[in-house]
């Protein structure tokens, strides 16, 4: 009987410390996608370096990025990400699935090395324009990209496009949003 109580201390005390990490770390899923996870972790560092560029581009063309500050414009920028990283990991599954883990990683490294050698002065340009440093530009930005275009060019041999393809699989998509505000409509994220 002993034994058995210690046994389901122990496994409480794991469960609350391991909840505890999750709940403190953002390792908790905000959207699951085909029953994949997408982090509140990776939704808040999408979603602030979205605010960043918009921040760069309001500066750049003389208007006042103090506009960014509405609930309105933030909700807006929240679901435009989490669609975008929906797309992200339809995508990446797709890619997985046509040419494999290690053959997509090769294709994916080899088109970053092609972005990076034509610009000169990339670091700079990265950091004052999304705030990110030039990993986290990659991790966040190119390598979507640069599966996205893979993607199209495996589609466009196939006779596809891949804004059609996004809208079937989207609609197929079992997605669930575990984020307060918004909810998914077979296409896309909206706000509630």
């Amino acid at each position: 009987m002993r034994k058995k109580l210690l046994f389901w201390l122990i496994l409480i005390i794991i469960l609350f410390g391991s909840g505890l990490y999750f709940i403190f770390s953002d390792s908790y899923p905000v959207v699951l996608v085909n029953y994949r996870i997408i982090s509140a972790r990776d939704f808040e560092k999408d979603y602030t370096v979205a605010i960043h560029y918009y921040q760069s581009l309001f500066k750049a063309y003389a208007e006042d990025p103090t506009e960014l500050n509405s609930k309105e414009i933030k909700l807006e920028i929240r679901q435009v990400t989490l669609d975008k990283l929906i797309e992200n990991q339809l995508i990446h599954k797709k890619l997985k699935e046509l040419i494999g883990a290690n053959d997509l990683q090769n294709m994916v490294d080899n088109k970053i090395k092609e972005i990076i050698k034509k610009s000169s002065n990339i670091q700079k340009g990265v950091e004052l324009v999304y705030g990110l440093s030039l990993a986290d530009f990659k991790e966040r930005i190119l390598i979507p990209q640069a599966e996205r275009e893979i993607l199209e060019g495996q589609l466009f041999f196939n006779g596809e496009k891949i804004d059609e393809w996004l809208k079937e699989i989207k609609s197929v998509a079992k997605v669930i949003v575990l984020i307060p505000g918004f909810a998914w409509d077979g296409e896309k994220i909206t706000i509630k």
